[in-house]
């Protein structure tokens, strides 16, 4: 009865003053709408990767090097041969994987060419630490062997229409492709973007970014660690591994080049905090939660202000109320 009498009286304020009636619940409802869709957005930037499997066992590792007048912190990039080293010789870490980017390739299929941009050159042990939905094809090996492709279902749409593309070829100028698998097109919020995966073995990258070589830093390694082994476990072991695996640094022992100043370190960042802290993108989440924080509390202020400037038009509404019995509460 209380609800019913209350909607009564504000349907009846509003006729009586329909303008400043609103003015003041489009400006909290504004303000409402405001909030709750940038923290929609805010909510977005901070589920980044979630759809992993074990997204909190997953890590990044980054290099950090100083020297004379180079210095780079935290470099998404590390040398060839260290996903296999850590996996075969750390007990830590349960699987690892490279990944390689920054080409491009033409496709012929028909008669129509397609320029893809967005592909990434990575290990056989990839969906070991990944979790994607495989339409097609099977996870343990779709990247086995050389020039096998893993495609995104909208790729498979564009060049296949709806027919199956598992087993089905992709061609460029000089070598044929086969699709080993399908995967349902992998979230926007992820940090590893691709519409196409190429088994690493696929190319001859040796010399070109030196796969083998321990000081050329060209891939991105990721790894998936035991559970409740802490990060810091893992690399606490790594200062042993660089001067084992990068005896000399330009002519002189790693020793003697550590020991003056310089610096070349591995660190582990968390596939949770890799767009947040790496890509430099939390101050924007953290700057955007707070416009939306003010924006409602001014919303409210500015509400309460206008209701609190007409509150002495219904003088003759509280006392009839305050007549009949109503609680300082119920007012």
């Amino acid at each position: 009865m209380m609800i019913n009498n209350s909607l009564k009286i504000a349907l009846r304020n509003f006729y009586k003053k329909p303008a400043f009636s609103i003015i003041n619940v489009l400006g909290l409802a504004i303000g409402v709408a405001c909030f709750v869709l940038t923290m929609v957005y805010v909510n977005y930037e901070l589920s980044y990767d979630d759809f992993h499997k074990h997204k909190g066992r997953i890590y990044l590792v980054t290099t950090t090097i100083s020297y004379a007048n180079y210095s780079v912190e935290d470099k998404l990039q590390t040398s060839g041969p260290l996903a296999a080293e850590l996996y075969a010789n750390y007990p830590e870490v349960i699987a690892s994987a490279r990944t390689f980017g920054g080409m491009s390739f033409v496709f012929r299929h028909n008669e129509n060419l397609f320029k893809e941009r967005n592909l990434l050159f990575v290990d056989s042990t990839f969906f070991d630490v990944f979790s994607y939905e495989f339409i097609e094809g099977f996870p343990q090996k779709a990247l086995n062997e050389v020039n096998n492709i893993v495609i995104t279902e909208s790729i498979a749409k564009k060049y296949f229409g709806n027919e199956k593309a598992y087993g089905k070829s992709l061609r460029t100028l000089n070598d044929n492709y086969s699709v080993t698998g399908v995967i349902k097109d992998p979230p926007k919020n992820s940090v590893i973007s691709f519409d196409i995966l190429i088994s690493m073995s696929s190319i001859n990258i040796q010399s070109a970014s030196g796969s083998t070589i321990w000081q050329r830093n060209n891939y991105k390694t990721y790894l998936a660690l035991q559970d409740g082994v802490h990060p810091k476990q893992l690399e606490s072991k790594f200062p042993a591994l660089i001067k084992a695996k990068i005896p000399q640094i330009h002519g002189q022992d790693i020793e003697s080049w550590l020991a003056i100043g310089n610096r070349w370190e591995y660190h582990l960042c968390s596939l949770q905090n890799v767009y947040l802290d790496l890509e430099g993108n939390g101050v924007y989440v953290i700057g955007f939660a707070i416009v939306a924080l003010f924006l409602l509390i001014i919303a409210c202020i500015n509400y309460m202000n206008l209701s609190t400037a007409k509150a002495s038009t219904r003088a003759k509404e509280v006392g009839v109320r305050l007549t009949i019995g109503a609680s300082r509460r119920k007012l």
